[in-house]
């Protein structure tokens, strides 16, 4: 059998195949190319490797990081979630309300009674004692960690000699823990212990920990994950460090002689900080070497003196950036566009610069020289302005580098560490920088917007063409820095107007069918509000915001739907918006308001409403008012029948007085008195004789 043979001819170097004729490369050679081609491949397959090893690697730290940070948050919002409870715990659990509130830390879960010996309750923790007094042993131990659940007490172990490891803050830096609650004895400063329970004692913040399951208790696959500690400062019953004191009466810090003077108290910086001090701890700043001695009000040539002074002129000195022209003059303040030497003849010491103010008129502002009107212009540093510098934690009463010298710092350490001579640390002591930030803070609550400034307007009033029917008042913010006083209608109409807003709110929304009940009577069907536009057709569809029928001044229901709501909850507000102006004037006399008043048809009724209140500034005898003399006005009032239909802002025109509507008169101290109420029961006895004559001429 004949094969016919496909194989390559070899002819010299090259390898030619029969049929084509065609030149190929050799075998040998492709084979190297094969060779390169896989080994290109794997490096790019090495490379391609290590780049995913890196990129995960970078990925798995990323994650994590991410993870890391995510653990973090969510122990942050569980510590703020705790102390925002136990705040609002304290809160509801008093009758004081909203005003009881004080330092806060986090505390432990510990059983007062000790560890019980094999229980595994999660209410059975204690790492100092067991129940039977003894110390807890390696296996009293376990089972106590295994019982963690409640506030646990997670173990973090510093060193050997911190057997139940660091758990708290140690914030006043004195190495030793203080507890929170009411410690069962107290140390003397002799070193005696007392029996006496010292109560409510706050200590170091105590770290909590966070379960991977905090449904379970502790376990080995129930781990904890995190830990938070808080503290909380009680910023709306504290003093703010970076606004109280002065340096007002030297102006200057070129030495460290104490300038604080306290004159008519008109703002915080005439807050004595060295008085706080002598009162917080007498052993580090009211001693006999150094006691606190408040000499400026003698004279001003004596300064003030003791260790409270020094230490409050430090703080004040870092505030300033160790120079008193640091602060910006009042001008900058203000933003004046009254004249500017306001401040020179307001009868307000508003630099707190002497002298000692003894009369409340013919005020000389102006200590160096009552000829020179310059001091009290807004023309020079103002202790009331904003500081350059400012202290933010607690932490920064240990910076040296930021009070005058290192004086204050170290008596803070002091306090903490101080021994007896029995070698026990006083409570009253150890306490010190504890009860410092229960009353003094870095932090004040910010400005509420949209309340009236006691001092200066700072509302926009509206009046009829006539400028004596009130219609409206705006809160403007920042109004208040033109220093225009309040006259005593526009501060009355303005409070009274804010005040009956916003409590006519709250009361409906506390009883819907009792407040309307009561302000527009049993038939009280019907568009009442003509000035907001809310209207009572749906009331019995309550919830709906436009449904609430709050009013102000304009608008107070007097009669209304054929009943008398004038209620006396209204006219205490209308009196409590008087005796505010009052309190914060000097005037001999109280201020006196009347109402006017709006007749309408509504309904079927004839309806009546204080729409506004007029000032009675003075009276011309006791016969008419000076702003009309046609009648008098302390006429017989009348009754409400009497009004005509329309306002009648000109009432005055037209007689005194309406039955059930009096007038509001500022309560000022002693005249008149509205601070004591008498109610008592009286009885007479009569004994009476009767004297018969049986004679016309009978003489005995």
């Amino acid at each position: 059998m004949k094969i016919k043979s496909d194989m390559w001819q070899v002819t010299g170097d090259k390898r030619v195949r029969a049929l084509s004729g065609k030149i190929f490369a050799p075998r040998r050679s492709r084979q190297g190319m094969a060779l390169v081609i896989t080994l290109i491949m794997l490096s790019v397959t090495l490379i391609m490797a290590i780049a995913f090893l890196a990129i995960s690697r970078r990925e798995r730290i990323s994650v994590g990081t991410s993870t890391d940070t995510t653990v973090a948050r969510f122990a942050t919002d569980t510590g703020l979630a705790a102390a925002e409870s136990q705040i609002l715990a304290n809160i509801y659990s008093t009758n004081t309300a909203i005003y009881n509130y004080s330092l806060l830390v986090s505390t432990n879960y510990i059983n007062p009674f000790g560890y019980v010996i094999g229980s595994q309750s999660p209410t059975n923790v204690n790492y100092d004692y067991r129940s039977d007094g003894q110390g807890l042993n390696g296996a009293d131990f376990d089972q106590n960690v295994a019982n963690l659940q409640i506030l646990p007490r997670a173990p973090v172990m510093i060193s050997a000699s911190e057997t139940n490891g660091r758990f708290y803050l140690d914030l006043n830096r004195n190495g030793a823990f203080e507890d929170t609650g009411n410690l069962p004895f107290s140390v003397g400063e002799d070193g005696s212990v007392l029996n006496a329970v010292f109560p409510g004692a706050i200590g170091d913040p105590q770290w909590v920990g966070v379960l991977e399951r905090p449904g379970l208790p502790h376990s080995a696959d129930n781990k904890f994950i995190s830990r938070y500690a808080f503290i909380a400062l009680p910023v709306g019953e504290s003093l703010d460090l970076n606004y109280i004191h002065n340096q007002a009466f030297t102006a200057t810090l070129n030495s460290i002689q104490d300038g604080f003077f306290r004159n008519q108290g008109v703002g915080s910086w005439e807050i004595n900080l060295a008085a706080f001090f002598a009162d917080l701890n007498t052993n580090e700043w009211y001693t006999a070497s150094a006691p606190y001695q408040y000499n400026r009000p003698l004279s001003g040539s004596f300064v003030n003196t003791g260790n409270a002074f020094f230490d409050a002129f430090s703080l004040l000195a870092w505030r300033y950036n160790f120079n008193y022209n640091n602060l910006a003059v009042a001008g900058q303040n203000f933003f004046l566009s009254a004249p500017p030497n306001i401040f020179g003849r307001d009868n307000i010491d508003i630099y707190a610069d002497g002298p000692l103010q003894l009369t409340t008129t013919n005020i000389n502002e102006n200590f160096s020289s009552p000829s020179d009107s310059d001091k009290n212009t807004a023309t020079i540093p103002w202790a009331g302005s904003e500081n350059p510098n400012h202290f933010y934690t607690p932490s920064d009463l240990f910076q040296t580098n930021k009070t005058f010298a290192t004086a204050f710092a170290n008596r803070l350490v002091d306090a903490g560490t101080n021994m007896t001579a029995s070698g026990l640390h006083p409570t009253y002591d150890r306490y010190t920088f504890y009860r410092m930030l229960d009353q003094l803070g870095t932090d004040t609550l910010p400005d509420d917007i949209g309340k009236l400034n006691l001092n200066y307007k700072n509302a926009s009033l509206t009046y009829d063409s006539a400028g004596i029917l009130f219609l409206n008042s705006t809160i403007v913010p920042g109004m208040e820095t033109n220093l225009l006083p309040w006259n005593p209608r526009d501060f009355f109409c303005a409070a009274a107007d804010q005040m009956l807003k916003v409590y006519t709110t709250n009361w409906f929304q506390a009883g819907p069918s009792n407040y309307l009940a009561t302000y527009y009577g049993t038939n009280y069907f019907g568009p009442v509000d003509r000035y907001t536009g809310f209207g009572l057709t749906n009331v019995p569809v309550f919830g709906i915001t436009n449904q609430i029928p709050a009013f102000g001044l304009t608008n107070i229901p007097v009669q209304v739907n054929g009943n008398f709501v004038y209620s006396p909850a209204v006219n205490r507000l209308l009196q409590l918006a008087a005796n505010i102006f009052d309190a914060g004037t000097n005037d001999f006399y109280p201020h006196v308001f009347r109402p006017d008043f709006n007749v309408v048809i509504e309904n079927g009724f004839r309806n009546t409403y204080i729409n506004g209140y007029e000032e009675v500034s003075s009276l011309n005898g006791l016969s008419a008012l000076t702003i009309s003399s046609s009648t008098p006005p302390l006429d017989q009032p009348v009754d409400l029948s009497f009004l005509p239909l329309g306002v009648t802002s000109d009432l005055h025109k037209l007689h005194g007085n309406v039955y059930g509507i009096p007038w509001i008169i500022g309560a000022k101290k002693f005249m008149p008195n509205f601070n004591q109420f008498y109610a008592f029961n009286t009885a007479q006895v009569t004994r009476k004789l009767q004297l018969n004559r049986t004679a016309a001429t009978l003489t005995t």
